[in-house]
């Protein structure tokens, strides 16, 4: 249980999922293969633009490169994974549907731990930055900007037959939304799942001569953690017409395997 988020406590947890993930791509290693399975990380993101494709796996090594003669860094795609510094880094996606202004829900599935990973996948194997991320995709968010300048007006926004005027005067003008000069980032962890979580119970037992057992071990399912949107991306997902945001929701929690366990909104 990690109870503070420490430059300590992220470098070993970082390190536990690399070890975890190293060969998540290793075909035919059953070891391997019950390793992503382990642990799901389940990721909610808009991004700018939508995939010919409605699913897929990326697999993209990255590596760091040093900007501005040393005083920054970036992480790109190694276009050799035999380069020094590049790591694998796989990634699957699934388009949810189509949100505002040309922009894309996807649920992003992670089997690897990288810096920023699924931030470069989105910008750069995918070609579609995720909405807020200017550090990766800068050209296309000035791109965006002019073309989809004149379906932000908020004025035109309200006369739509697509939105209701009540969510566009609550949910516009929250700041960072998707409708916002300068929206934040719109990436959200939202599900992590940890398989068979060992617990013990205490039940003690006698056998026949009256002798005490030890406590039988008892393994649950999953525990799962569900987190609840931020209000940017909660304003951007509320702004969706009404059977629009009910068709991804249904999507997502299906997707997330908590259908009839959970009727939280993603919202």
């Amino acid at each position: 249980m990690v109870l503070g988020r420490t430059p300590e406590s992220t470098a070993i947890l970082h390190d536990m999922f690399r070890i975890k993930t190293a060969n998540a791509i290793a075909p035919g290693c059953k070891e391997s293969e019950d390793g992503i399975r382990a642990i799901k990380r389940k990721y909610l993101a808009l991004v700018i633009g939508t995939p010919t494709k409605r699913k897929g796996r990326i697999v993209a090594p990255l590596r760091k490169i040093v900007l501005d003669g040393g005083t920054s860094e970036a992480i790109v795609v190694a276009d050799d994974s035999s380069l020094e510094g590049a790591m694998e880094a796989v990634t699957e996606f699934r388009v949810l549907g189509r949100s505002l202004y040309g922009c894309t829900w996807l649920e992003l599935h992670p089997f690897t731990g990288r810096k920023h990973q699924l931030r470069v996948h989105c910008a750069q194997a995918l070609g579609m930055p995720i909405l807020g991320d200017y550090k990766y995709g800068r050209q296309a968010h000035e791109k965006w900007f002019t073309e989809a300048r004149e379906e932000l007006d908020l004025d035109k926004a309200e006369q739509s037959s697509t939105l209701r005027k009540t969510d566009v005067s609550i949910y516009a003008h929250v700041k960072g939304s998707v409708t916002s000069e300068r929206p934040f980032l719109h990436l959200h962890s939202r599900l992590l799942a940890i398989p068979k979580i060992r617990k013990l119970k205490k039940r003690k037992r006698k056998t026949d001569d009256g002798k005490l057992l030890k406590d039988k071990v008892c393994f649950v399912d999953n525990l799962r953690l569900l987190a609840p949107l931020p209000p940017h991306m909660k304003a951007s997902w509320n702004l969706l017409p009404p059977t629009m945001k009910e068709d991804l929701h249904e999507q997502f929690v299906e997707r997330l395997g908590i259908k009839g366990e959970h009727r939280e909104r993603a919202q």
